[in-house]
């Protein structure tokens, strides 16, 4: 709509920047009935013809893939912040194994952070988590953060946090790049801090350290 209401105004527009992409967790079809979301919005965007669309820490690859001339913006300079609050002797946790491409990229960044690889069960049919399970034996009392692209209710990062202190791990902390925190932060307790940009809304509480990103 805002495309239509400035193209009536003869505006001439080449660049869109997306914070947030919408449905870009419904990147592939798991069963028989879904809709490929991130296609139908891609579809959409498509269709106005920009000359570049800038996605931040889009979820996936498919993102990129779907979308004409989208160029993504990683989370670097965000968790780069996040590192000089809490300091560099910390872990870098992968939640899942969608996010550790992306952490590994991230880890060289910051000058070669140890990172710890995680893994998620989920059932396919009902969509629900079944358990975590971290690669480490003993984390030897270090603190950890877990770096992920959306935190929506929690529920991945709460079971985590639970098989991490299993581990011996000191105090946890989590960035998002998108924080939706659809059940609040009740449940989120079990973090000494947490950490999230602006890129879908303003968040004012004790528990969360906003950081804003510029986008250019």
């Amino acid at each position: 709509m805002a495309v239509d209401a400035l193209q009536r105004m003869d505006a001439r527009l080449e660049t869109l920047i997306i914070p947030y992409f919408p449905a870009a967790r419904q990147d592939r079809l798991m069963i028989k009935g879904e809709a490929l979301s991130v296609k139908v919005y891609a579809n959409i965007i498509n269709s106005f013809n920009f000359k570049k669309v800038i996605v931040y820490d889009a979820h996936s690859e498919v993102t990129a893939a779907v979308l004409n001339h989208c160029e993504v913006m990683p989370n670097h300079s965000f968790i780069q912040k996040v590192i000089q609050i809490i300091g560099n002797e910390v872990l870098l946790i992968s939640p899942d194994g969608g996010a550790l491409k992306k952490i590994y990229k991230l880890s060289e960044f910051l000058g070669g952070i140890d990172v710890i690889e995680c893994s998620k069960s989920r059932d396919v049919k009902s969509g629900k988590l079944t358990g975590s399970k971290v690669y480490a034996d003993d984390l030897g009392g270090k603190n950890c953060l877990i770096v992920d692209d959306i935190c929506d209710g929690g529920g991945t990062f709460i079971g985590l946090a639970q098989e991490l202190k299993s581990k011996n791990a000191g105090k946890l902390y989590l960035a998002v790049s998108h924080g939706i925190f659809s059940k609040g932060f009740e449940e989120l307790k079990c973090f000494d801090t947490i950490f999230s940009t602006d890129s879908i809304k303003t968040i004012v509480h004790h528990k969360v350290t906003q950081i804003i990103i510029k986008l250019n």
